[in-house]
């Protein structure tokens, strides 16, 4: 059985789904596979922000974690909130927050992934209301907004990504 999966195996990117907390168990995925979300920084992007349970040292030191528990930090799937948690607002509504943890996940090191609805500061709570669709009736021009501050802010920030 072949031991490490090449991540970018004919110049795709593929990323696993471990979700778990523990750097030890997630980097023994990713260290074979060759990237996974990057669970363990969400929940210390949930836990500084959102829920404010724990301060700034904390992103400091799951970072440097990280980076001795997995072979490619860079290869990480970094993100704030998805489809398959209680989205970030659900958990705490101040936009300003969000907004923040938005910016910190897409400059963090790895590479920044944003779910939809992410990007339309969605709320939903518990399946499935966080999988909700992003337009609710025939007008999607009219329920999708490429004006609102979230949608800008991962514009914009994206933009300075690449250069």
């Amino acid at each position: 059985m072949q031991t490490t999966i090449q991540p970018k195996l004919n110049n795709i990117y593929l990323v696993g789904e471990v979700l778990d907390g523990r750097i030890d168990y997630v980097s023994g995925y990713a260290n074979i596979i060759g990237a996974t979300l990057d669970y363990p920084l969400y929940f210390a992007i949930r836990n500084v922000f959102a829920t404010k349970s724990a301060d700034m040292y904390s992103l400091r030191t799951t970072l440097n974690a990280e980076a001795r528990a997995f072979v490619d930090v860079g290869s990480l799937g970094v993100f704030v909130d998805n489809h398959d948690n209680v989205r970030f607002l659900n958990v705490n509504h101040d936009l300003s927050l969000y907004q923040n943890a938005l910016t910190f996940g897409i400059f963090a090191r790895g590479i920044p992934i944003v779910y939809y609805g992410s990007e339309q500061a969605y709320d939903g709570g518990a399946d499935p209301l966080n999988r909700k669709p992003v337009c609710y009736h025939s007008t999607f021009i009219n329920m999708y907004s490429c004006g609102t501050i979230s949608t800008r802010i991962v514009s914009c920030t994206n933009l300075s990504r690449k250069c």
